[in-house]
């Protein structure tokens, strides 16, 4: 039963996220109106929802929890545009400048490469994380780690180098040792809980939630460990770039 009213938190955490996802919508031009005001609303209705219907994939590829491949796509492609654009925009301010070229659209093909294969890791590991901490059915950790996970998203903009590299050491160690550490408290601090609740059925249940947090919490650790890693990673390549 708890399970069961755990899964609309558990589909709920993994598939809302949508990230950039490139949606553009064509305006339409009215001309010689003579239909009414509920008729031109209807028209203008069915146009965009066809125009989004037929833009549907670009919505799916940029569901964080398949690891937004419409992102890991597009910066491949700027990346394969600058390589081939670069040699050619500085040949023709000066051809002594071709080399330079070359190293700017190597450069940004590198870059851009590894932004979106290190975003697509990070946002694939994030939502792995996010599933097993609803797994876990213990409450005040799910609201633990959903508290953290906002706070460490305020201060995601434009962080300076210095930052990113500092933040991609210290916070997937922090992430694994939180980990192991909730499950290893989780094992006595659960059945307690549970105990002052519900008495011996408390008891049972905290005993059981405990024990499968010793599986489930180092596993959000090490899966946001990992997620933190490669988004650094992805912020020096974007911050390359």
């Amino acid at each position: 039963v708890r399970a069961a009213r755990n899964l609309p938190n558990l589909i709920s955490t993994v598939f809302p996220a949508i990230t950039g996802a490139p949606i553009r919508l064509q305006g339409k031009t009215l001309e010689h109106v003579f239909e009414g005001g509920s008729e031109i609303v209807t028209s203008l209705r069915n146009y965009y929802v066809n125009e989004i219907l037929r833009q549907i994939y670009k919505i799916i590829g940029s569901l964080d929890f398949v690891g937004n491949p419409t992102m890991v796509v597009s910066s491949f492609l700027t990346g394969v545009r600058d390589f081939f654009i670069q040699p050619t925009r500085e040949f023709s301010k000066d051809p002594s400048r071709i080399g330079v070229g070359v190293a700017k659209g190597t450069l940004s093909l590198i870059s851009h490469s590894a932004s979106g294969i290190f975003g697509f890791a990070s946002k694939m590991s994030a939502t792995a994380g996010q599933a097993a901490a609803q797994l876990s059915f213990d409450d005040y950790y799910k609201q633990w780690h959903e508290e953290h996970a906002v706070s460490e998203d305020r201060y995601k903009g434009n962080r300076k180098t210095r930052q990113i590299v500092a933040d991609g050491i210290i916070r997937p160690a922090q992430d694994v040792v939180f980990g192991f550490l909730f499950a290893a408290s989780g094992v006595m601090v659960e059945p307690y809980r549970g105990f002052k609740k519900k008495r011996l059925a408390g008891f049972g249940k905290g005993v059981a939630i405990g024990t499968v947090g010793v599986v489930t919490k180092p596993l959000v650790g090490i899966f946001d460990g990992f997620a933190h890693f490669t988004e650094a990673i992805h912020d020096l390549a974007k911050d390359i770039n």
